[in-house]
């Protein structure tokens, strides 16, 4: 036990001789090592000695007390841990390799790039996941993919290809590569997929309804690379001087008071982009429905539908169904109904029965009522009399023991139709009973 103290006064004094010296115990020990050494110096100024001396080391008696104490930059400390944390401290120091960051490209063109992970052998088994490509958070199944892998003595190395053909616009975005092991997520850094060409639209001018005179903005955003993006406007298939705006742009129009056309043009160093026309519309008063039927008719009500007219490019409110009767005096007023539409249908109630009616249609948008539709004539149906008769009266004859009634027919606004027949109820009454007869 006192040898080793001197051992460790030689290896200060030689690094190489106690390097030496190091091997040659080990190996009569029956210890190797198979890990390499350097003679560079460490964090604290001072080489590291030979790994085979330090497990020398480690399976050597105890030092005595009464040694000296030992440099502890020369001791290695083995701790005892479970294979749980083992396997936790190396996923700990697992991470891709360092990705391209950022491709630039032509549009159409066919983009590839790859992914790589170092990973323990220890940690690899049969059913070990490849790695999985993601764009902007979500995982992309439907790309084209080539996946290697690759042995050393300690660690695999895994390796994932992908290959975006015919590049879009759409392809553009922030990619990362996956692996899962051990329910533990690993993501690469990402890498950033930029396609130069035309300019590319965000935001194209919409077509508008507008009120006359009334001013509207319209809006035009296009994107690169390569940026800038200059936009310039048309009004009407000519080019309005004096508007042309770094992307984003808003065209602000006074007020029209007729249709027009409008588009953008999108310029960068690529060429041009021209963007969808914006049609500009100015309201108007609706024109009147057409097509109204009659769909049914009974003593008091008909139900009514009709097709809307063109709308004057801003949405019908409501209707109003007018209602005369045919025989009515010519000063006599219209009936006025008015219902929201849609559905474009009326149940029109509180008729007359037995009567002609005459029936029109006007509907309402923000700007005002439309003309009347044709008039259309309806007919109610008969119906059972609203009213009873009247003045009913009783006459006793005793000496034919007979009783005579006499009344009144109803009123023929309450008729409903003609009269067809009475029904008489009476009761018969005695001391003893009374009995309803019809």
């Amino acid at each position: 036990s006192r040898g080793l103290p001197l051992l460790l006064l030689l290896l200060l004094a030689s690094p190489v001789e106690g390097f030496a010296s190091g091997k040659k115990e080990a190996k009569e020990f029956g210890l190797t090592s198979t890990k390499s050494y350097s003679h560079e110096t460490d964090s604290v100024g001072v080489q590291p000695v030979a790994q085979s001396f330090l497990a020398w080391l480690n399976y050597t008696s105890p030092v005595s007390a009464l040694s000296p104490p030992m440099d502890s930059r020369l001791v290695k400390i083995n701790t005892v841990t479970s294979p749980g944390d083992h396997a936790g401290h190396l996923l700990q120091s697992i991470k891709f390799n360092p990705t391209i960051g950022t491709i630039l490209s032509a549009e159409h063109m066919d983009i590839t790039f790859n992914c790589s992970i170092d990973v323990p052998k220890s940690l690899v088994n049969q059913d070990f996941p490849p790695i999985t490509l993601w764009k902007n958070g979500k995982e992309i199944l439907d790309v084209g993919s080539h996946y290697y892998q690759f042995d050393d003595n300690e660690l695999t190395t895994m390796k994932a290809a992908f290959s975006i053909p015919n590049a879009q616009h759409s392809d553009k975005g922030s990619y990362s590569c996956k692996l899962t092991i051990e329910n533990e997520e690993i993501e690469s850094d990402p890498i950033l997929v930029l396609l130069e060409g035309l300019p590319h639209f965000i935001k194209q001018p919409q077509g508008l309804n507008v009120t006359r005179n009334k001013p509207f903005n319209l809006t035009c955003h296009a994107v690169g690379p390569p940026e800038p993006v200059e936009i310039r406007w048309h009004w009407n298939s000519n080019q309005i001087p004096k508007k042309t705006d770094i992307s984003p742009s808003v065209l602000s129009i006074p007020g029209l008071n007729e249709a027009a056309v409008f588009h953008c043009e999108a310029h960068n160093k690529k060429g041009l982009a021209t963007s969808s026309e914006a049609r500009i519309y100015i309201k108007g008063l609706p024109s009147p429905p057409m097509k109204v039927h009659l769909l049914n008719a009974r003593a008091h009500t008909v139900l009514l539908s009709w097709v809307p007219g063109f709308d004057g490019y801003s949405p019908l409110s409501s209707c109003s169904v007018l209602v005369k009767e045919v025989d009515a005096p010519s000063n006599t007023s219209a009936m006025t109904f008015n219902t929201s539409v849609p559905p474009h249908e009326y149940l029109i109630q509180s008729l007359s029965a037995m009567k002609d009616y005459n029936i029109s249609v006007s509907c309402m948008n923000e700007i005002g009522w439309s003309n009347l539709s044709p008039w259309i004539m309806a007919s109610t149906t008969e119906g059972a009399p609203s009213g009873p008769p009247l003045n009913v009266t009783i006459s006793i004859n005793e000496s034919s023991s007979s009783v005579i009634v006499k009344w009144i027919k109803p009123p023929a606004s309450q008729m409903n139709g003609k009269l067809q027949s009475y029904r008489i109820s009476h009761v018969w009454q005695t001391s003893e009973r009374s009995v309803r007869m019809n």
